[in-house]
């Protein structure tokens, strides 16, 4: 069993760490948060992304970081840039280098239904909708050795959670 994640944690807390502050890995992997993410997006200035992607592979290698990992049995997170920074990519290509049995999981959704819910909640306009819309048929690429589960998520979001957990506990389980 892969003792990366635990299966029956709950995450109460979530400590988002810039990728381009290493000095800030280690007393991040001390704190008491029960889950670290390690952030290559918004946290990065764009002329650091590169260097952040180097300095988190680097920190994920050592021997340091598994001891910290296991004696503070931390979920670890990696948050990626968006699909049109340009880096998206380069982010994943990174992740799958360092982590071969990585498994991506890809969310997919009806536009017309990612339309009608993000309209319910009310926090954009319909321009700001379509914009986003149109950010989410861009596509990306993944290692072609690396597997991509493909998740359906057009009922409702609580079933689209079973599946993920689904997927989560079958891959924690080989």
């Amino acid at each position: 069993m892969n003792t990366l994640v635990k299966q029956e944690t709950i995450m109460r807390s979530k400590l988002f760490v810039p990728a381009s502050r290493p000095e800030l890995f280690v007393k991040a992997l001390r704190s008491p948060a029960d889950a670290i993410c390690f952030d290559l997006e918004d946290a990065v200035l764009e002329s650091r992304k590169q260097y952040a992607r180097d300095e988190l592979a680097r920190f994920l290698a050592t021997d340091e970081f598994q001891a910290l990992r296991q004696e503070g049995r931390k979920s670890i997170l990696v948050r990626v840039n968006a699909m049109d920074t340009g880096h998206t990519e380069a982010d994943l290509a990174a992740a799958c280098a360092r982590y071969p049995a990585l498994a991506a999981v890809e969310v997919v959704a009806d536009p017309a239904v990612l339309a009608q819910r993000l309209a319910r909640r009310g926090r954009e306009a319909p321009a700001q909708i379509a914009a986003r819309l149109k950010r989410a048929r861009q596509t990306f690429h993944i290692p072609a050795d690396h597997p991509v589960t493909r998740l359906p998520n057009d009922g409702l979001p609580e079933d689209a959670a079973h599946r993920l957990l689904a997927v989560v506990r079958d891959r924690l389980a080989a």
